[in-house]
């Protein structure tokens, strides 16, 4: 078990930083090195209407595509009314549907993936076991800070899967 007072709660990043990993995720070149971690998400305002896109770090569990976000942000939140989102991932642009995971199925998804990519695991401050799984204590504690997104991208063409974008980021 990782000691709880080691969870990393990342701050929100600076406006340039957004801009700069938004620049970036449109270089060819260069996306396709930060298109293995990040991706462009928008999601649309439930009251306004109005677009947002925010850069994301995302994980693959099966044929979802997994973002956390800080309890405290808010843009996650248009989620619940406006489930329909775009994803900006290695060069194109998918529509799909996005859902807020409940309490339960967040820690099973989070186990497999925190435990399928060990870096993500440290990089909030948990340390996995020696078999590489990590303590369900410490996704508790995580999901006290943070949220579950799966997305799901249904208008994807047939010969490119999620899991083609997984082998093409190894």
């Amino acid at each position: 078990m990782t000691d709880t007072t080691q969870i990393k709660m990342p701050g929100t990043p600076p406006a340039w930083m957004n801009a700069a990993v938004q620049a970036m995720l449109h270089t060819p070149l260069i996306q396709r090195l930060v298109g293995r971690t990040f991706a462009m998400m928008t999601v649309t305002g439930a009251k306004t209407g109005r677009r947002y896109t925010t850069p994301v770090q995302y994980l693959m569990h099966g044929d979802e595509f997994v973002v956390l976000s800080q309890r405290k942000r808010m843009w996650w939140r248009n989620i619940a009314s406006q489930p329909e989102v775009e994803l900006r991932i290695q060069g194109g642009s998918f529509t799909g549907l996005a859902r807020i995971a409940s309490d339960d199925e967040a820690v099973a998804i989070l186990s497999d993936c925190l435990s399928a990519e060990p870096r993500v695991a440290k990089f909030y401050g948990i340390e996995p076991r020696s078999d590489g799984t990590v303590d369900a204590v410490d996704i508790d504690r995580l999901l006290e800070g943070f949220v579950v997104l799966a997305v799901k991208l249904p208008t994807m063409e047939p010969e490119f899967t999620p899991e083609d974008l997984a082998e093409s980021m190894r």
